[in-house]
């Protein structure tokens, strides 16, 4: 019966991962997808975007019931107790940034109105960092080469946040920094 009970513990945690996984490139995608709205003008993938962030408040509260579930069924402690609360703060900061695309694509349907496309500025460099694909990543790998990811997201997430404060006319993610110091501490170290 442990052992039954110890699969099905592996795999809500495996299902934890999988949808914050799911979640986070989603989200990653929403903002690249804002962002190509915004410098294309595009206001078709603007409304796709501002119409798609329903998904992502859908996954949280799927993730926030899972991880609760978890909790309050199974207990868990140590690195599982971590992983866990780790993906209560997780989904938050995830749905946030699905919000601030939805914001972005937002703005850019009110500024494709303009003539003037003097503020736009260059956003190709915030694009190309990719704000979450660290994120997911680090989510993707197996356990033991989660430590050396965690470090790369901090640093990649750093380099963003410095990004969004050089470049006013693009949207700020201090959220992803502190995400990925609750990422780094939250995997322990093998």
């Amino acid at each position: 019966m442990t052992e039954l009970t110890d699969r099905e513990f592996a795999h809500e945690l495996k299902t934890l991962r999988e949808k914050l996984s799911a979640m986070a490139e989603r989200a990653a995608e929403q903002i690249a997808l804002a962002m190509e709205a915004l410098i294309a003008q595009d206001d078709d993938l603007a409304r796709q975007v501002i119409e798609s962030d329903q998904l992502i408040d859908n996954a949280e509260n799927e993730i926030d019931r899972l991880a609760m579930h978890i909790l309050m069924t199974r207990q868990p402690v140590a690195s599982d107790l971590r992983f866990v609360t780790m993906a209560l703060k997780f989904v938050v900061d995830v749905e946030r940034i699905g919000d601030l695309a939805a914001g972005i694509a937002k703005r850019a349907l009110e500024l494709n109105r303009l003539t003037s496309l003097e503020w736009r500025g260059d956003l190709t460099r915030m694009k190309q960092l990719g704000p979450l694909q660290p994120l997911v990543r680090l989510l993707r790998a197996p356990r033991h080469e989660s430590r050396p990811s965690c470090h790369f997201v901090a640093g990649r997430l750093f380099q963003i946040s410095r990004c969004s404060f050089q470049e006013p006319s693009t949207c700020r993610f201090q959220t992803t920094t502190y995400l990925a110091i609750a990422v780094v501490g939250s995997f322990p170290a093998d």
